[in-house]
């Protein structure tokens, strides 16, 4: 009888989720992953190692059956080159000392617990875990992984990682013994040979944020563009409609693209905010540059699904609230021929300019103006 269904797993998607209340919302699959903020911001992926250097190992916070030194001496007996493994163990793990005493051709350091997962993950070049919620953070790091089956409720987590090409499955460490096959699947997680195009993006950390829109009953929600969004802009940027009545019509090339959003989306003088749908994706875009003056010049645009629903006008006051206080004033420059963006301005309270001509319109939202809506 739930209003919203939550199953964050990466083979929710696949399942059935049936509610007896009307137009209730399924939350399916790790788009809505629940990661703390401190996930938000994850370095964008380096260079892949080939082969990896540096391993972390996290594997629970109890790890009562040392599982956790049963992957050391599979690390032990794999045919690769000593590495820089850093042992993460829970404040409840009796293993503590004799993991310590251990004897490694490795370079072994046994940490932990940890309170910088962050940090963790950029230290290494690849993460050996269970498959536990731990996943959803390496994934938002898009490490190479391998995951260790410790629990019943992780053996459906470790075949959809693995179905997806998303970590090498190494099963339960009961198994081990019995086969050779786990020593070599550790040997190939190390070799760590990647070939063609880049992992899609699967946990972008704004999958609580999915969720609260939800419970909240929002529309839509803002937030930051990153460097992921790069192919994005680059889709809304080249759309027809837009380029037709941007000031500048012609395709950009990928190339141009991306290296103007790399440097606008590190930048302190530009805003990029990104329009979403909880559960339909994004809904568009609002761009916010800072002029030599100290006004903002500004551009937006919907996606080409969303045209035609009225959301132009609320996404734009949305991301119009988060620069009250932060600007000498807001200029817009829109084509006389485009009356639809143009009543979108005033309706937001910008006013003509004196310096229009006849093909573009300049308009100015004063600062007075800012004054947060939805304190």
């Amino acid at each position: 009888h739930a209003d919203a269904i939550l199953n964050h797993n990466l083979y929710a998607p696949e399942r059935t989720f049936i509610s007896s209340v009307p137009d209730s919302a399924i939350l399916a699959g790790p788009r809505y992953a629940l990661l703390r903020k401190e996930f938000l911001n994850a370095p964008s992926p380096s260079t892949p190692v080939s082969p990896l250097r540096k391993i972390l190992i996290t594997l629970g916070g109890v790890d009562q059956d040392n599982a956790t030194g049963q992957v050391l001496d599979l690390l032990e007996a794999a045919a690769t080159p000593p590495l820089d493994i850093r042992v993460l163990i829970g404040a409840g793990n009796p293993h503590r000392e004799s993991l310590r005493q251990r004897n490694s051709r490795h370079r072994l350091e046994i940490a932990g617990p940890s309170d910088d997962m962050p940090g963790e993950l950029a230290w290494s070049d690849g993460i050996i875990s269970a498959g536990g919620g731990t996943c959803f953070e390496w994934l938002r790091y898009q490490l190479p992984a391998a995951v260790v089956t410790i629990a019943e409720n992780q053996e459906p987590v470790a075949k959809a990682l693995g179905q997806q090409g998303l970590a090498i499955c190494l099963g339960w460490p009961r198994d081990w013994a019995a086969s050779d096959t786990a020593v070599t699947e550790v040997e190939r997680f190390i070799d760590n040979k990647v070939s063609g195009e880049p992992k899609p993006v699967i946990v972008d950390g704004q999958g609580a944020s999915r969720a609260a829109a939800v419970v909240l009953d929002l529309p839509f929600f803002l937030r930051k563009a990153t460097p992921d969004d790069a192919r994005l802009y680059f889709e809304w940027t080249n759309d027809p409609e837009t380029r037709a009545n941007s000031l500048s019509s012609a395709e950009i090339p990928w190339e141009n693209h991306l290296r103007w959003f790399s440097n606008r989306v590190n930048s302190e003088n530009t805003l990029l905010f990104v329009c979403e749908d909880p559960l339909h994706g994004p809904i568009g875009q609002v761009r916010f540059e800072k002029m030599e003056d100290g006004r903002h010049l500004l551009s937006y645009s919907l996606d080409h699904r969303f045209r035609g629903q009225k959301l132009s006008l609320p996404m734009l006051t949305a991301a119009l609230d988060r620069l009250a206080g932060a600007t000498t004033g807001i200029l817009a420059k829109a084509k006389t021929s485009n009356p639809a963006s143009l009543k979108t301005l005033r309706q937001a309270g910008f006013h003509d300019l004196p310096s229009s001509t006849e093909d573009v319109a300049e308009l100015l939202l004063v600062p007075a103006a800012l004054a947060p809506r939805n304190l």
